[in-house]
Order: structure tokens, then C-alpha cells, then sequence
């Protein structure tokens, strides 16, 4: 506004000068007798003019000057401190876009949010969706007895990354062709787990108990995971008795870090292998993943639980997955629960999600009988979904029994879909 007004008093007087300078030559093509005191005092006015003139483009470019130096120099702390952070203004949109979302036990279907941001929006059906941590395809039994109908657990508002996994204990008959197991069984085997796992779409396929005479683990990518990334964690006994587990990650679930061994003591050797993963595509919360697959023994999980801490570190609170034969139900029994070898080789609470639930334990299931195979995950958002009738896991029946591969597990395929970092609800509040 300044500068305008300089501009303007300048024009001012540049148009009087003009104006005085036109008129006095028209008076003079009039009149060229014009003389004497009044015409000599009418000219020495020109000087004053032209003076006013110098004098408003010297405040003129001074004035600019000013202004661009003011421009660039930041505002004075009082009037910065009246302007609202970017930050500030971001975390706004996201308050009042929450408070847009639905309370916990209301329907979202029109949302598709939830007010409680550790929560997501699943679908049950076409008439029903509500906020959960978590959901499992299938029957909820903690539904009321009338509304006890199958979930499809359709996440909403969300995108996602798929994790499947794909895990077998091939026992160590099979791999050392012992009990009337053929003697190549163990190649059988991985050639076999490989088919699986490809043929699933896996992620990540761990072997248990697949291994070479003395224990040493077969090595996946020779055998098919052309390009995968594997971990092994041999654990060797006494007397030749060992244990082996062998995890393999896709291309493009970068290792970050990994490690393995023993869980369980040398009369009675168990295995496991860990390793932090930066997955495929990045997870809501979760920049890594703690990938665990163990060989549990029937008891308590004495050993590897500071190996899983040092490789796993913070992805331990809420970005783990656990997978393998774990020896005993979910739900518990004589030796304990899931939930208690979890806290055992990993820490913490126990994981809200845990499948499945059935008898996969042991060819042939006229002599041996266990609900051993799970995999169990901390990460909030982890669902299967059930459209049209799907569970969300495959617990296939048991392989190459011709080999008579004695007491192999049946292998557990788990489709388990994650919550991306990349949320509708947060391009929502980026759009307004």
C-alpha cells in the first residue's frame, strides 16, 4: 500500500508539470506578447516541479527498496506466533475426520473408520461392518447366539498388503529315512513344500525338520525359491539328535537382519529361525517385521528369546508373525497355550490373532492326534477374509504319504492380509 502511494503522489506531479508546461505553450501561440512580471513568475514555478519530481522517485525507490527488504526478513515472534504450523493443520483435518468415524460397537458401514485409531473397519456382511483390532474369517463365537453367522472380515477404508505364509514339519523320519520312510524322502519333501508354497502365493515358507543326515537344512532356493532369501537355524543335541528350521522370504522382502538355533536343550533339541524384514510394501505401523518360525518342544520355551530380541528390537511391539508347530493348541491344554510359548521366545502379551484351530498333527492319524500348527500375529488391522465361505488358511492334506514320510505334519498355507500404510481415511484428510 505504501509503494502505491509513492507511485501515486509521483504521477501527481509528473501530470502537473506536464499540464503546466502544455499550458503555458498553447498560452503563448495565443498571446506571443506575453511578458512582464506575472509571465516571469508563472515560468520560475517549472523548477519547483521538476524539484517535487526528484524527490518522489527518490521516496519511490526507497521505498522499494524497503520492501523487498522486508520481504525478505521473517515476520516479527508476534506475528509469527499468529501463524498456524502446516503440522498444526494436518493434525487438525485428522482430529475432526476421526470424530467423523464410528464409535466402537456402531455400525461403519457408511464411514468406513473408526473413532479409535488402533481399530479398523471390517465387514461382516452386506448389513453389517463394525470396528475391531483384528478378524478371522469365519464363525465368531463370541457373537451372540442369533447373530452367530460367518464373517467375511472385508476390511473397509483401507488398503492392503498381503503376507501369506506357508510352514511344514516334514519330521525328522522323512529326512533321515528312518522308521520306513523312502530314502529320498527329504528331497520329496522340499521338492514338494516348494510346489506349495509357490502354488500359494507365498511370502514366506518355513521348514521344519527338513534337512540333510546330520542336520544340517536343506536349502530352499536350490531347490525352486529361485531368488528367496533364506535363514536357517540348525540346533544340534547329543548323540546326533538334532532339530532344524529353515525360513525363506520372497523377493522383495528385504532381510534387515536374522538369526536362530536352539529353544530347547540338548536332550531334546529344538529349532527356530527369526529375521527382521522390511516387507514388499510398507504396513500401517509397521516399517519391519519380526518373521519367527519355531519348532516348539512339549513345554516351556527356555532359550532364544534374547536372539529374537536382538534381532527383532522394536518391530517386537506390534509388527511380529509367528508360525510353525508349536506343540500345542491354541486354546491350551496340558503343556499350555500359544500364548504362552509366545511370550516365551517373543515377550509381551498374547497375540489377539491366532489360526487355526484343527487337528494337524500326525500321518498316519490312526496312531498320532495334535492341534499343533498355527500361525498368531500382534499386528493391528491383520485379517483373513471369507468371501464366499473361504477361511483364510489352507491346512492341506498330508503329502507324498507314499514315502511314508511317518508322523509328518499337514502343511498350513494362512492368507493373512495386513492394513497398508497407505490408508483411504488418510487420503481423505489430505483431499480436504
Amino acid at each position: 500500500q505504501a509503494v502505491r502511494a509513492i507511485l501515486s503522489s509521483a504521477a501527481g506531479a509528473v501530470n502537473t508539470m506536464v499540464g503546466y508546461a502544455s499550458g503555458t505553450d498553447t498560452e503563448a501561440s495565443q498571446d506571443g506578447a506575453l511578458f512582464g512580471r506575472q509571465a516571469i513568475f508563472e515560468r520560475s514555478r517549472l523548477p519547483i516541479y521538476v524539484g517535487r519530481l526528484c524527490v518522489s522517485i527518490s521516496i519511490l525507490l526507497l521505498g522499494a527498496v524497503a520492501a523487498f527488504s522486508m520481504h525478505q526478513q521473517p515476520a516479527p515472534a508476534a506475528l509469527r506466533a499468529l501463524e498456524v504450523p502446516p503440522e498444526a493443520t494436518a493434525a487438525s483435518k485428522a482430529e475432526e475426520a476421526q470424530m467423523n468415524c464410528s464409535a466402537p460397537e456402531a455400525s461403519c458401514n457408511e464411514t468406513r473408520c473408526c473413532s479409535d485409531p488402533s481399530k479398523f473397519c471390517f465387514q461382516k456382511n452386506h448389513e453389517w461392518a463394525t470396528c475391531k483390532y483384528s478378524c478371522a474369517a469365519g464363525v465368531h463365537w463370541d457373537d451372540g447366539e442369533k447373530f452367530r453367522t460367518p464373517w467375511e472380515c472385508l476390511m473397509l477404508g483401507a488398503e492392503k498388503v498381503s503376507l501369506t505364509t506357508l510352514h511344514w514339519n516334514v519330521h525328522w523320519q522323512c529326512s533321515r529315512a528312518a522308521q520306513g520312510s523312502v530314502g529320498n524322502c527329504r528331497f520329496e519333501a522340499g521338492k514338494k513344500l516348494v510346489e506349495l508354497g509357490l502354488k500359494a502365493g507365498a511370502h514366506v515358507v518355513a521348514a521344519i525338520e527338513l534337512a540333510h543326515q546330520h542336520g544340517d537344512p536343506l536349502i530352499l532356493p536350490e531347490l525352486g525359491l529361485e531368488n528367496w532369501t533364506q535363514v536357517t537355524g540348525p540346533c544340534k543335541g547329543f548323540n546326533d539328535i538334532w532339530d532344524s528350521v529353515a525360513l525363506a522370504l520372497a523377493p522383495g522382502w528385504q532381510v534387515m537382519e536374522s538369526g536362530g538355533g536352539c529353544i530347547n536343550g540338548a536332550n531334546d533339541p529344538r529349532a527356530f529361525a527369526v529375521a527382521r524384514v522390511k516387507p514388499a510394501l510398507p504396513v500401517h505401523a509397521c516399517p519391519e517385521l519380526c518373521v519367527v518360525a519355531l519348532h516348539s518342544p512339549h513345554g516351556a520355551i527356555p532359550m532364544g528369546r534374547g536372539t529374537v530380541a536382538k534381532v527383532c528390537g522394536k518391530a517386537l511391539e506390534g509388527c511380529a508373525v509367528a508360525m510353525g508347530d508349536w506343540n500345542v493348541p491354541i486354546s491350551g491344554g496340558s503343556h499350555g497355550s500359544v500364548a504362552n510359548r509366545w511370550s516365551e521366545l517373543l515377550g509381551g502379551p498374547a497375540p489377539a490373532f491366532m489360526l487355526p484351530n484343527e487337528q494337524s498333527c500326525c500321518f498316519p492319524e490312526s496312531k498320532y492326534h495334535g492341534y499343533y500348527d498355527h500361525v498368531a500375529t500382534n499386528i493391528a488391522g491383520v485379517h483373513t477374509e471369507g468371501l464366499h465361505g473361504a477361511s483364510g488358511y489352507v491346512l492341506h492334506p498330508y503329502p507324498i504319504t507314499w514315502a511314508n514320510p511317518v508322523e509328518e505334519h499337514r502343511p498350513l498355507s494362512v492368507y493373512l492380509q495386513l492394513p497398508s500404510a497407505r490408508s483411504l481415511q488418510s487420503q481423505r484428510v489430505v483431499q480436504q
